[in-house]
């Protein structure tokens, strides 16, 4: 059963802010508050709903800076941070620092402004934020993006093509986090693996063909036709799976409204490139097989 959240009142913060007061000898900044008390900084503040100094004045003591009115440098952070890595042989996480560093990580991390504890050493350090969650990992369970690549790169070998984000997901391989992770779609991602994207079934192929390439090979079809083809004429002649067309369209109906209007287009733009000796010439001809057919009418009435 779901353990249900005990509700922390005012007075129960005001009490435990006193005695961390007592400890230090002085009214607790935040951050000393932070490393001593019992309820968390960011439920306090949502209790309140006040600055922090109001809420040491509410809790009956003398709202007063830090002791030390020195703010530490960027350099100072980075050197201690680096002087804590050394001393564990990896990138400290949040509690390890917390225990052995000389600063508050949550320094560490508004330094940084960034929102994740990874994120804060890597901006620091100049540590690779993957080898950063590598070490932090419990129980190992975490995957650098590189070995993710590597296990994709197996998968293609052990199937003998370049895998579909279903057969990825399957073996295991978080398809949209690599995605994610490389930045692309995941013809991108499979080419950070090295794999011959060539080498993919015909379904891939097909699913990461433009919409506009389908069109085109049935407006093809259509033109030896004169027509929007149907279905079969379609099936018969064409170099793509008509269901492709119909699914992503929302029906052949849908397609063959889609292929008479670039037909029609087409046929337009064809008459009005005619040159305009080429139009008069036309015309004249036109209006010569209908003199000859009247004549012949007249005649054939006389």
């Amino acid at each position: 059963m779901p353990t249900k959240k005990v509700r922390v009142s005012k007075c129960e913060i005001v009490s435990d802010i006193r005695r961390v007061a007592r400890l230090l000898s002085h009214s607790p900044s935040s951050v000393e508050y932070k490393r001593l008390g019992r309820f968390d900084v960011r439920t306090v503040h949502r209790k309140f709903k006040v600055p922090w100094n109001q809420i040491i004045n509410s809790a009956g003591l003398q709202y007063s800076l830090r002791t030390s009115g020195r703010i530490a440098s960027t350099e100072e952070l980075t050197r201690d941070l680096l002087r804590v890595a050394r001393e564990l042989g990896h990138p400290p996480t949040r509690t390890e620092y917390q225990s052995h560093g000389r600063f508050d990580s949550e320094t560490m991390r508004r330094r940084s402004n960034k929102k994740h504890w990874e994120d804060a050493v890597a901006w620091l350090t100049g540590f690779d934020r993957e080898e950063i969650k590598y070490a932090q990992a419990r129980g190992g369970h975490y995957c650098t993006t590189q070995q993710w690549l590597s296990k994709l790169r197996s998968l293609s070998l052990v199937i003998g093509h370049a895998p579909t984000t279903g057969e990825a997901n399957k073996a295991g391989i978080n398809a949209h986090e690599l995605c994610l992770r490389v930045g692309g779609k995941w013809i991108d991602v499979l080419q950070a693996a090295h794999i011959d994207i060539g080498n993919r079934s015909k379904r891939a192929v097909l699913l990461s063909t433009p919409i506009e390439t389908l069109i085109e090979d049935v407006v093809a079809v259509g033109k030896r036709l004169g027509r929007a083809p149907k279905v079969s004429e379609y099936a018969a002649c064409g170099h793509h799976s008509y269901l492709a067309l119909r699914g992503r369209l929302g029906g052949w109906r849908q397609v063959k409204k889609l292929v008479s209007q670039k037909l029609s287009v087409g046929q337009g733009q064809l008459s009005h490139s005619l040159p305009l000796e080429g139009r008069r010439s036309a015309v004249v001809a036109h209006e010569a097989i209908n003199t000859f057919f009247t004549h012949s009418r007249d005649r054939g009435a006389s």
